[in-house]
């Protein structure tokens, strides 16, 4: 566990009493959050101290990170390219070293983009385990809590089990056994080098197609 004095993170999207709540919408400049979403509070009651709410797009609804309200967030190892979205803000704090660990949600990708391009680790946790309670935007279409999860990005991986367990319901907590050791020779590993045609996923580029069946023999080889 982490000390107060270090246990600093970045959130956005969920409601930080008295932070913003504009979420990258000019209709929304000056909003701010009247109290704590159920996973910052469960965050502060750990000891974490919210250092700020980093940019995302409008309404968390792009790939990159660029508003009218925030400007362009640019990824922070090459400024002529983008940290990506919706946590675009997120992991650009992380990847550049300004923040201990941080807080994204994330439906196709919100989590996992930003924190490949800024070279962070980010875990998508299995919907439901976590509450939504105080995310902004929602729905109330039954299927949405299907999709949308709340979960870590951090610099170092070792960090990833104890965020989503602070993170998680109570009623979850020992179900996951976070605390146990696993051996990846135990667990299936899913992976799609390629979409093929696609109106709504972007083509991979063929050295990351390669990286990504080096990473699949070396788990089958472990």
């Amino acid at each position: 566990t982490q000390s107060r004095s270090s246990a600093a993170s970045d959130v956005y999207k969920r409601q930080v009493k008295g932070m913003s709540h504009v979420v990258g919408s000019v209709p929304r400049s000056g909003f701010r959050a009247e109290k704590d979403a159920t996973v910052i509070a469960k965050l502060k009651a750990a000891g974490a101290i919210p250092l700020l709410v980093s940019s995302t797009p409008e309404y968390c609804l792009s790939w990159e990170t660029s508003t009218f309200v925030n400007g362009r967030t640019k990824n922070p190892y090459d400024p002529s390219r983008t940290s990506g979205g919706s946590s675009g803000g997120e992991g650009a704090l992380n990847g550049v070293g300004a923040s201990v660990f941080g807080v994204g949600s994330d439906i196709a990708g919100s989590i996992r983009v930003p924190s490949m391009f800024n070279g962070i680790f980010g875990h998508k946790p299995t919907a439901g385990i976590v509450s939504l309670e105080g995310h902004f935007p929602s729905s109330t279409d039954k299927n949405f809590n299907k999709y949308l999860t709340i979960g870590p990005m951090c610099r170092f991986a070792k960090d990833l089990p104890t965020l989503t367990y602070l993170m998680v319901d109570e009623e979850h907590q020992k179900k996951l056994r976070l605390d146990q050791p696993l051996h990846t020779k135990d667990i299936k590993v899913y992976y799609l080098p390629s979409a093929g045609f696609s109106f709504c996923l972007w083509n991979v580029e063929y050295s990351i197609q390669l990286k990504m069946l080096e990473a699949v023999s070396h788990f089958k080889s472990n």
